[in-house]
């Protein structure tokens, strides 16, 4: 028997937030992997997500802190 299931953002957004920071570095290293692949484009991805509607103020401070701490931390 095979179980398909699709997690919705918002659970993987707990997902997320229960890591520690190891989980999270791997996390991280993964997306950076898939990225680099030619098919996928960061910077399409992220242009996309920075025009959608329902990107919340929050959210675009939160993608700008971890640009802040990943330029001053490098």
């Amino acid at each position: 028997m095979t179980v398909e299931y699709e997690p919705t953002p918002e659970e993987l957004a707990i997902e997320f937030c229960k890591l520690y920071e190891d989980g999270q570095a791997k996390f991280f290293n993964r997306v950076a992997e898939i990225f680099n692949h030619p098919k996928h484009s960061l910077t399409m991805q992220l242009e996309y997500i920075s025009q959608s509607k329902l990107l919340t103020n929050e959210a675009t401070h939160l993608m700008g802190k971890i640009g802040e701490y990943a330029e001053h931390n490098r």
